[in-house]
């Protein structure tokens, strides 16, 4: 009777630990999930935005200009892909908000900053 009163103490020692080891690691994985869905996911979804966004003005500005008159009769005024992106601001913006409406985020402003 004595050594079952002593090993008592001891299990009951090994379960708090394990109650509390189990508690913080659900609490970890938790804080985990909560990182991904509200940072991790909407960085990666604007990140991927950004680069469409101009990739697309890049693109629809070289069909625009692929018969044009300017290019054939003065191939030094074609612009470098800097100065396209800096003149079509308006259509990336559009571009990158539809992306983020798109793939489910609520675009910030009306004007949002592009990261380069």
């Amino acid at each position: 009777m004595k050594n079952f009163f002593r090993l008592t103490p001891k299990v009951n020692l090994k379960k708090k630990t394990l109650s509390i080891i189990g508690a913080a690691s659900i609490f970890v994985c938790l804080l985990s999930g909560i990182f991904y869905w509200f940072q991790y996911m909407p960085m990666q979804i604007r990140r991927n935005c950004v680069e469409q966004a101009k990739a697309d003005a890049l693109k629809s500005d070289k069909n625009s200009s692929d018969n044009s008159l300017v290019d054939k009769y003065y191939p030094q005024a074609t612009l470098s892909p800097d100065e396209i992106l800096s003149q079509n601001k308006v259509k990336i913006n559009n571009n990158y908000r539809e992306c983020l409406v798109t793939n489910g985020l609520k675009a910030e402003s009306l004007f949002v900053n592009l990261a380069d």
